[in-house]
């Protein structure tokens, strides 16, 4: 078992300040390590209780880089512009002079089994060469907290990963899948639980989590089962049966009660209180869970070329991008958590190591996360 010390320690009941460390968290990745020429990394910036802007960056001619929102499933009919344009995003080990670009929809970058996503080789003999948006896996991150991602050709961030394993759902499996179709999708029957903050403690018994106490040292409460849920990738908020869920740490658990099932495994995903707030909470009369976007932050997901979806829990440690090949089965490595985590309730953000590929600095590397740094701190 990886060691888990004072994992999630910084999950209080309270906001990150705003004086986080504002330097782009992808600049400072070993993003490309992967072979697949369609293993392109496409940095995200995830929504805040603030409402600042989130999304892809894109270029345009003439103009400032923009953050431009993500729209999950063919939902649009019909496009801003005919006019492709340039996407901020980080090519595969081997590419040059390449650049990821696309046709963005009226409401943002609409991500689908219709998305036009191509490859625009410069020099000589110009060509283009269009990506299939599956396989992908995709985490949104927080604003400058955590970094999120969108990953093409079988790759997947490791260094985002909470959970040892990748865990289908049956809603989300078996050619059941719709989220690429409207953006929603059925995940069958799961459980909440609220955890209670309870400050520090000294020393490692206040802070070691358990699959329990996922938050290091809260109190957790009773388990609220048996509630049907629906992921709505395009929804801004996450809907609960009860209030006392909005601006507190809780945890959804997807199959619950299967634990040791070898393909539909009990898996708990932290949603910390950031994500919980009143800006991003709704209630539901109906008992019926909807995941929205808050869900995606706090989760990773991992769509196959049949439109599968398998999920793992995703931490917020300040860690550079590295990528793995996704294999359903495999037994996953977790990182550690980094020292300079706290439990407070003002904790230090984590910095990102100092780039390298291939264990030597890339000048064409540096090149590429200096503009990409100029995007995501326009």
């Amino acid at each position: 078992m990886p060691d888990r010390s004072r994992a999630f320690a910084f999950f209080g009941a309270f906001l990150l300040p705003v004086a986080v460390e504002a330097e782009n968290p992808f600049s400072s990745g070993t993003a490309t390590a992967a072979v697949s020429t369609n293993a392109w990394v496409i940095p995200l910036t995830g929504p805040t209780a603030t409402g600042a802007p989130w999304g892809i960056n894109i270029s345009q001619s003439g103009g400032k880089p923009t953050k431009v929102p993500v729209v999950l499933g063919a939902i649009e009919t019909s496009t801003s512009t005919s006019t492709a344009i340039a996407v901020d995003a980080i090519a595969p080990v081997g590419a040059s002079n390449e650049q990821l670009v696309i046709v963005p929809g009226a409401s943002g970058i609409q991500l689908s089994n219709s998305t036009s996503l191509s490859v625009q080789s410069g020099g000589p003999s110009s060509q283009n060469v269009t990506l299939p948006i599956t396989p992908f896996s995709l985490n949104l991150g927080y604003g400058n907290s955590w970094n999120g991602s969108f990953v093409l050709g079988g790759y997947f961030d490791k260094n985002r990963i909470f959970s040892e394993k990748w865990t289908p759902t049956q809603g989300t499996s078996s050619g059941n899948v719709t989220l690429l179709v409207t953006g929603k999708q059925s995940v069958g029957t799961v459980s909440l639980r609220k955890f209670i903050f309870q400050g520090d403690v000294a020393g490692d018994q206040g802070s070691k989590i358990t699959p329990s106490t996922p938050f290091g040292n809260s109190k957790a409460g009773d388990v609220d089962p048996n509630h049907d849920a629906t992921l709505d990738f395009n929804l801004n908020t996450i809907m609960l049966p009860s209030k006392e869920y909005c601006g507190a740490n809780i945890s959804i658990t997807l199959n619950p009660g299967v634990a040791g099932d070898n393909t539909y495994s009990e898996l708990q995903i932290p949603i910390p209180a950031e994500l919980t707030n009143s800006d991003q909470c709704t209630t539901t009369n109906s008992g019926r869970v909807v995941l929205g976007r808050p869900f995606f932050q706090a989760a990773m997901i991992y769509v196959d070329d049949s439109g599968d979806i398998y999920f793992n829990a995703a931490n917020r440690w300040g860690f550079p991008v590295s990528l793995d090949t996704f294999n359903k089965d495999a037994m996953l490595s977790v990182p550690s958590q980094p020292a300079t985590a706290t439990q407070s309730a003002t904790p230090t953000p984590t910095k990102s190591s100092s780039a390298t590929l291939n264990d030597l600095p890339s000048p064409m590397w540096m090149a590429l996360m200096a503009v990409s740094a100029l995007f995501f701190n326009a």
